[in-house]
């Protein structure tokens, strides 16, 4: 078997491998993408490789590549934990029953690689049913320290109209961010974050602090004009929880993916069951009617009142994934 770094421009070399994915991150969408799924893997592979100092790392057989994994640097998290952290963006293998080395081998390549580049951290996410990945990083090291649900929403199925607005049990305003309220919501993702169950959390190599300050810069990043609104439901000046949402992006709208994005909530523990999340996330789900035919959006696999307020909203869950972490050093 031989391992090799495999050029951008011959990337056309992996368009099998791809078209024979069933764990891409689209596969939820079935048919009704417009294009090909695949091209739109192959341009993510080269604008993530391009930015994010990538490889493309493969194994090959004769001339059939078996295996490949897109390994990249995570500047955001990097500068935050103030350590050296990389991702296996993709890890492909094509039918592993057939070529039981291929996983590991793979893997040992790219510890290899990762390390040879001074890096500290790996992190690999994976689909639930994904056994093959699965065994190989437990084999190899990886700890898994979260399991998360992704749940989405058909805008045709229910049909938003027929959706009727959550009620509150309390008094609450909606509104949408704007510059002023990023240090008010900065203060209040400390404090919904302080006990939460995340993958940051669970790593015993993570500070809790270093943990909770995580979602506080994904927070401030979206302050910043990351997210396209910041949905804030409001007492009395206070604000009382968020949603952060963000539009089809550029690739997206490219392939004809219409496919939103519900990234991060929080509520404030004192106002916790009162019937926020629903407000929020129906008020999300209004603002992006105009752009999208989908909404994705994740959460623990033990968050049961977010799942709850999910189903009642008509969102349906459609896969899991898990988040394996190895420290090189």
């Amino acid at each position: 078997m031989n391992i090799f770094s495999l050029h951008l421009d011959q990337i056309q070399s992996i368009e099998n491998l791809l078209r024979k994915w069933e764990h891409g991150p689209l596969a939820f969408l079935g048919n009704t993408i417009h294009s090909d799924p695949t091209y739109y893997y192959l341009d993510d592979i080269c604008e993530t490789t391009q930015r994010d100092n990538g490889e493309i790392i493969c194994a090959e057989q004769g001339s059939d590549i078996l295996g490949c994994a897109i390994l990249c640097d995570l500047p955001w998290d990097s500068k935050i934990l103030k350590k050296r952290m990389s991702v296996i963006k993709y890890f492909i293998i094509n039918d592993a029953r057939q070529a039981e080395n291929v996983p590991e081998t793979l893997l040992d390549s790219v510890i290899e690689k990762a390390k040879n580049r001074g890096q500290e951290f790996l992190l690999c996410k994976c689909d639930t049913d994904d056994f093959e990945t699965i065994h190989s990083l437990e084999n190899k090291g990886f700890h898994m320290v979260d399991t998360m649900l992704n749940f989405s929403y058909d805008y045709k199925n229910p049909p938003f109209a027929e959706i009727l607005r959550p009620a509150c049990k309390i008094d609450i305003s909606v509104r949408i961010s704007d510059c002023n309220d990023c240090e008010q919501l900065m203060e209040l993702s400390r404090r919904a974050f302080g006990k939460h169950f995340g993958r940051f959390h669970a790593d015993p190599q993570i500070k809790h602090e270093e943990a909770i300050a995580v979602y506080e810069q994904w927070l401030k990043s979206s302050c910043r004009g990351w997210a396209d609104w910041i949905v804030i439901a409001e007492k009395e000046k206070r604000i009382a929880g968020y949603s952060v949402w963000k539009k089809p992006s550029r690739r997206d709208l490219d392939y004809g993916v219409r496919l939103g994005h519900y990234s991060i909530g929080a509520i404030d523990p004192s106002y916790h069951r009162q019937g926020l999340f629903g407000l929020l996330t129906y008020e999300g789900m209004k603002l992006l009617l105009p752009d999208c035919d989908y909404i994705d959006g994740p959460t623990h696999i033990n968050n049961y009142g977010v799942q709850r307020g999910y189903s009642k909203l008509g969102w349906q869950i459609i896969g899991g994934r898990h988040s394996f972490h190895k420290w090189l050093s």
